[in-house]
Formats: C-alpha cells, sequence, structure tokens
C-alpha cells in the first residue's frame, strides 16, 4: 500500500500506521490524507524518525504539535513547530525569543503569525530573520514599505518582491488608457 497517495482510506492509513516499516509510518505520517487521530497515534510512536515527520502535516491538530514541543527531540522538531500555521502563537512568541537565529527567521516566515510579533521580528538585529519577515505574504504592506528601507540588501530585496507588495503596488499604479495605443495599431 502506498503511504504516500493522497487517496488512501482510512482504514488503510491505520493499517500503514500499524506498520513494522519505519519508513511507511513516516509516510504516513507525513500524508495529508492521514486523520488527526492517527497522526496523535503516530506523534507516540516508538521511532524518533516517525515523530519528527508529524509536525510536517499541515493537518496536525494543535494539541498534537504541542505534544511534540514538550518531546524529547525538541530542538529537531522546534524548525517543523515553528512552520505549522497551526503552532500556538505563544509557542511561536518563546520561539522569537531564542538565540536560535535559523529558528526565529522560520518563525519569521509563519503564516499565522499576529501582525505585532511580525514588527517584532522585522527589528530583529539579525538580517535572516528580518528577511523572514519581508519574504512572508502576509506581512502588512506599511511593514514591507519599513523593510524596503532596511540596510541589509537582502531584506530590500525580499520586499520588494513580496506579493503582497506587488499586488498592492500593481494596483495602485496601473492605471488603463483611455484609449488604445497607436503602437498597437496597423
Amino acid at each position: 500500500i502506498n503511504a504516500r497517495h493522497p487517496e488512501r482510506t482510512v482504514r488503510e492509513l491505520e493499517i500503514n500506521a500499524s506498520s513494522k516499516q519505519v519508513g511507511v509510518r513516516m509516510l504516513t505520517a507525513l500524508n495529508t490524507a492521514t486523520p488527526a487521530f492517527i497522526l496523535a497515534k503516530l506523534a507516540t510512536d516508538k521511532s524518533k524518525e516517525v515523530r519528527y515527520c508529524v509536525p510536517w502535516n499541515r493537518n496536525t491538530p494543535v494539541r498534537v504539535l504541542e505534544h511534540l514541543f514538550d518531546d524529547e527531540l525538541r530542538s529537531t522538531r522546534q524548525d517543523a513547530l515553528a512552520r505549522h500555521p497551526g503552532t500556538p502563537i505563544e509557542k511561536l512568541r518563546h520561539m522569537a525569543t531564542l538565540k536560535n537565529i535559523k529558528l526565529r527567521r522560520i518563525v519569521a516566515e509563519n503564516p499565522s503569525l499576529p501582525s505585532d510579533l511580525l514588527e517584532k521580528l522585522a527589528k530583529d538585529r539579525c538580517p535572516f530573520v528580518r528577511t523572514g519577515v519581508a519574504g512572508n505574504a502576509i506581512t502588512p504592506v506599511s511593514l514591507l514599505k519599513q523593510l524596503l528601507e532596511d540596510e541589509h540588501e537582502d531584506v530590500r530585496h525580499a520586499a520588494a518582491i513580496n506579493p503582497g507588495l506587488l499586488v498592492t503596488t500593481f494596483n495602485t499604479t496601473n492605471t488603463r488608457p483611455q484609449t488604445p495605443s497607436v503602437a498597437c495599431q496597423g
């Protein structure tokens, strides 16, 4: 049974979650069709590799993410938790205060951050973190405009190509000519 196939039945996914093969259980944890109750079971799997896969599934319930946050693999699992849109804001706020620059960057890219946390991370001393904020599609346009003035080129570039800023700029600067262009005529 292909554990990664998105059209597996719940019964097939249950069988895969109980497989003796670690790889099958890992693929089941990553499968977006895997229901919450199976993800909860896999979050307590005896294999670290299987438990590591669970937070990468966007359908993993918040209660399971919180359990995993306190798991013994905390350091290796924080990246996945920082990325997950369902991670509780309190956990993201905590991760945003840690010394780990890579983790703060991943938090800055999370699509569920509140604007106050985006603003805080936009002032981070590390340009790598500010670049994450500048590239986040939910960053408010007013903050993107500030980041366009950042001292670091990568931050300015990420803000300049942020889809939110591009759409806003296009909508406010695109004016249609009243008559067709002469250059387009015969």
